[in-house]
């Protein structure tokens, strides 16, 4: 694992995606791909116009949400 500073990070705007809207992300730690350790910690932040429809993933995933209004996938749209 590598661990990195947030201030040695680089802010990138996430533009080729298949969600609307903007998103920007900052990746803090990553494991080694291909292995059972690998993994994505990502400091990220969208804005009021993105918008992720419902799907699943093949892996786990977890958000926590520091500060704003979530609005649910039932009450989107």
């Amino acid at each position: 694992m590598k661990i990195v500073r947030l201030e040695d990070t680089t802010l990138e705007d996430v533009k080729h995606r298949p969600r609307q809207g903007r998103f920007e992300r900052r990746r803090l730690l990553e494991g080694e791909t291909g292995t059972p350790e690998n993994f994505h910690f990502q400091m990220v932040r969208t804005y009021g116009d993105f918008f992720s429809p419902r799907h699943h993933h093949n892996f786990d995933q977890v958000r926590y949400q520091i500060e704003g209004t979530f609005i649910s996938i039932a009450t989107a749209r």
